[in-house]
């Protein structure tokens, strides 16, 4: 989603890092997108790295659903930007 987002704004990125920094630069600090949702960006592209790169990482139905209810929020935002253009 966050691909979509900058790829739309002619903003290339080649990493996951480079789409968090990107998404930063020109979302966060620009004011087009509120801190609380960086926030939670960073806390998923954390779990997500962790769980697809830490050697002991489990993450449990636990973990992940808390987070669901906000991360669907952020995807509305991120979609209403998108259609926006």
């Amino acid at each position: 989603m966050i691909s979509a987002l900058l790829t739309g704004e002619d903003i290339l990125i080649k990493s996951h890092a480079g789409a968090k920094a990107m998404f930063e630069l020109h979302f966060v600090k620009t004011g087009r997108v509120e801190i609380k949702w960086s926030k939670l960006y960073s806390r998923l592209s954390s779990a997500r790295h962790d769980s697809d790169y830490g050697a002991f990482t489990t993450l449990t139905e636990e973990d992940i659903l808390p987070l669901y209810p906000e991360t669907e929020m952020f995807i509305s935002v991120i979609k209403t930007i998108i259609n926006a253009r």
